[in-house]
């Protein structure tokens, strides 16, 4: 029989019916990778790229194309973590078979031998360095398991190995040397084969079946895998006992109904499997799991432009963390991306952008040059010169690159010239050069502006040349105690304050009130323009100030403000339009609860002006009272229940009524059918309730059938019958060794007297089957069957 590979997103969970699956599923993977690519209305054929994946989202990015291959021989793949190499099975469009040797730095060809000899399951012992695989000329029962140079294809027979099938399931212990494969056996039994590789030696081969997707935990020591329960229809996440085969389930995987081959793979740094599986509705996901748990860590859907078939063999390097692949994907036309020139000025950086088929390469050359990075955006580095980048698609077959030209403009020189101290009042022309756009911080855009500040002021320009531009200031001071004064103070007040007004100078005030100082303190009773005038020896020149009068607010609070212990009442302000509570709120409501009668206050705002309210809030106590006790009976029974302690003022209400002798007495007495809770509520004569519960629980007991009775006629244990309690409905059915109904009866209060049906006709000594369903009160369901033994 052939070596088995799955060409195809299905999982065969019978493996001896793989080989069957072989010449269709070829004819099936030719027909799917001959398929043309259509991307912008462009006809492409497609290549196999290396791709690096991520596992949290399912994107993925191209590293480099891999020349010859059309179709994978899926579950081939393994991965030398030493040299960073993913090596898999491959095949070209005439059937020609070749191991591959990727560089997973770069995503380079390392080696691509042609198989004139026939290697299957390969798998790459990372402690020792050497990559191990099974050789056969024309069936399995001739193999051997040998050890081979990826580069060469050159092998040394280790053992001959006599197995009749083998599926995609293989991984390799690292910690041991050991090469662990499932496959049938040479009777036909479906194994699991653990093989020594230094000797080729089967160390062990449980039997396994409905397990797929083994991966060996080299960190740990654990073999792992995914197993169907075909009764539960369940995907389970499990650990596999290499030495007896037995599974442990970790955790269930709900989501997944079927599950893909060429994708479980094991990442030992962060200790997670990872599988591709699909849904009821055909949807499909790249799981990763959390190994110590089961716990799904992602399940990203694949993204719709890839069909299930063109992301395949996922491999974890567990040197890196790095999860790579193999994708089947367009051959780009190569064709130079489009990008556009850019202007910047001296010492900025540049966001560039390109446009391409596929992944833009950024370079300072047309040809060779250093490479920047990679990405459809790239931003330089600060720069002082013209300077040239080159763009190129690398996603498919190179382009030819395309430059990007950056001009670096320099600043201008500028300089401010004028008068640069005015009297209030006066006016200062500032002009400004070096350039050929201005942009003062007034606004104004003339090379020259007049100014009239009314105090030191400080003016900043902006001279341009192009889009590069510098930035200047100039200063114009103001003669002190000049015509145009400044009055400082404050200007709003509430009705019946004052303020302090202060006027700028250096000599002589004169106020509209007829003050002379430099300040003055008003009180207004409605708003009121005061005026100064202010002079000196160089300078002279007034001002003036409007006080405005606000009325002053009247704070109110309202709502009711007696609760009960334990809740909340809402205080409502009004008659402002700013709150500030002695809480620290400042909405015009608060929430209060408050354990006892307290005062609240809250200050009122207009503006500047305010007012406080104030309020109590009274809080009535809880009334008191615990109920008593959780307890158990068995049906008939009855227990009186008890609150405690009992106040005369209170009032009582139990809930539900059903079983109690009264729903509004202090201690009633509980006979319930079924386990009850009783909800109490006391509530008190200010309106204050508690709650508090009771349960009742009934114990029904066991159903017992006697295992033996003797029906002589003694006047003891003469009749058989099923003792039980909490009977809804009950059936019991009793039968001879041939199966011959000979009792039954739906009446627990009805016996078995030893005779057919109870008719007369005795039965001899012998053991009887009895099978028993009953519903309790509760709704449980009882099944039980067993023996009986007839003495006479």
């Amino acid at each position: 029989m052939k070596l088995c590979y799955i060409y195809s997103n299905i999982v065969e969970r019978s493996e001896s019916k793989c080989h069957k699956m072989i010449a269709s599923i070829k004819k099936k993977i030719v027909k799917i990778f001959t398929t043309l690519l259509f991307v912008n209305n462009i006809v492409f054929a497609q290549v196999e790229y290396f791709v690096q994946v991520n596992p949290t989202t399912c994107s993925y990015t191209i590293l480099d194309s891999i020349p010859i291959i059309k179709w994978i021989a899926v579950g081939t793949s393994t991965f030398d973590k030493t040299n960073r190499r993913y090596i898999f099975h491959g095949m070209d469009n005439g059937n020609h078979n070749y191991l591959c040797s990727i560089d997973a730095t770069n995503g380079n060809t390392v080696s691509i031998p042609l198989m004139n000899s026939q290697f299957g399951c390969v798998k790459f012992d990372n402690s020792n360095g050497i990559l191990y695989g099974i050789h056969w000329s024309t069936s399995l029962a001739n193999g051997d398991f040998v050890s081979i140079n990826p580069a060469t294809l050159a092998y040394t027979v280790i053992s001959p190995i006599n197995l009749t099938t083998i599926g995609s399931d293989v991984t390799f212990d690292d910690i041991n040397h050991r090469y662990i494969i499932a496959a049938g056996d040479n009777i036909g039994n479906q194994c699991l084969f653990s093989i020594d590789a230094t000797t080729g030696n089967i160390i062990s081969k449980p039997p396994l079946s409905g397990v797929s997707g083994i991966q060996f935990d080299n960190s740990s020591g654990n073999l792992y895998g995914l197993h169907w329960d075909n009764s539960l229809q369940t995907e389970y996440f499990v650990s596999i006992n290499i030495t007896n085969g037995t599974i442990t389930i970790i955790n269930s995987i709900p989501l997944v109904k079927s599950i893909a081959m060429g994708y479980p793979t094991f990442d030992e740094l962060n200790k997670r499997y990872t599988f591709s599986g699909s849904d009821n509705s055909g949807n499909r996901y790249l799981f990763t799991l959390d190994a110590t748990n089961g716990q799904v860590v992602s399940n990203p859907l694949f993204p719709v432009f890839i069909p299930p078939y063109n992301l395949i063999e996922t491999k974890y390097d567990n040197s890196s963390g790095n999860l790579y692949a193999l994708h089947w994907g367009p051959i780009c036309p190569p064709t130079a991306p489009l990008a556009s020139n850019k202007t910047i000025c001296s010492g900025d950086s540049v966001l560039l952008s390109a446009v391409g088929i596929g992944i833009i390469s950024w370079y300072s050359a047309s040809i060779g040059g250093t490479y920047f990075g990679r990405g459809a955006n790239y931003t330089t580095p600060k720069l002082t010169k013209d300077t040239i980048y080159y763009a190129q698609d690398s996603t498919c077959a190179p382009s030819s690159r395309t430059a990007v030209i950056i001009k670096v403009n320099s600043f201008p020189t500028v300089s401010v010239s004028g008068s640069m101290s005015i009297c209030p009042g006066s006016g200062a022309v500032l002009s400004a050069s070096g350039g050929m756009n201005y942009l003062w911080s007034n606004g104004a855009t003339a090379s020259s502006i007049i100014v009239s500040p009314v105090a030191f002021t400080n003016y900043s320009i902006t001279v341009a040349n192009g889009a590069c531009a510098k930035d200047t200031n100039v200063i114009v001071s103001v003669y002190p105690g000049t015509g145009i004064v400044g009055i400082s103070g404050n200007n709003s007040i509430c009705f019946g304050d004052s303020t302090l007004l202060y006027a700028s100078g250096v000599t002589n005030y004169l106020w509209s009130t007829g003050a002379t100082g430099s300040s003055i303190i008003v009180k207004p009773t409605v708003n009121t323009l005061y005026e100064v005038t202010v002079t000196n020896l160089t300078c002279s020149g007034s001002s003036s100030i409007l006080v405005s009068v606000t009325p002053m607010p009247t704070a109110t609070i309202t709502n009711s403000q007696t609760i009960c212990a334990g809740s909340s009442v809402q205080l409502i302000a009004s008659g402002g339009t700013i709150f500030l509570w002695n809480t620290g709120a400042t909405s015009s409501s608060v929430q209060v609860n408050p354990n006892t009668t307290t005062s609240y206050s809250v200050i009122v705002s207009n503006g500047n002006c305010s007012d406080t309210a104030n309020t109590f809030v009274i809080v009535n106590p809880l009334p008191q009272g615990i109920a008593c006790c959780d307890t158990t009976i068995i049906p008939d029974q009855n227990v009186q229940l008890i609150i405690n302690p009992v106040n005369s003022v209170y009032s009582y209400n139990w809930t539900p009524t059903e079983g109690l002798s009264c729903n509004t007495c202090a201690s009633p007495m509980a006979s319930p059918k079924v386990t009850t809770i009783y909800q109490l509520t006391i509530t008190s004569n200010k309106g204050c309730e508690i709650n508090d519960m009771v349960t009742v629980n009934i114990i029904c007991g066991e159903l017992f059938v006697p295992n033996a009775f003797s029906p002589n006629g003694d006047g003891q244990n003469d009749v058989l019958y099923v003792k039980g309690f909490c009977i809804q409905t009950f059936s019991l059915e009793i039968y001879d060794r041939w199966g011959n109904k000979v009792f039954e009866t739906t009446d627990i209060t009805r016996g078995w007297n030893g005779s057919y049906q109870n008719s007369g006709k005795e039965l001899n000594t012998d053991v009887f089957v009895y099978s028993l369903q009953a519903i309790l009160m509760d709704g449980t369901s009882i099944a039980k069957k067993g023996n009986i033994s007839l003495i006479r």
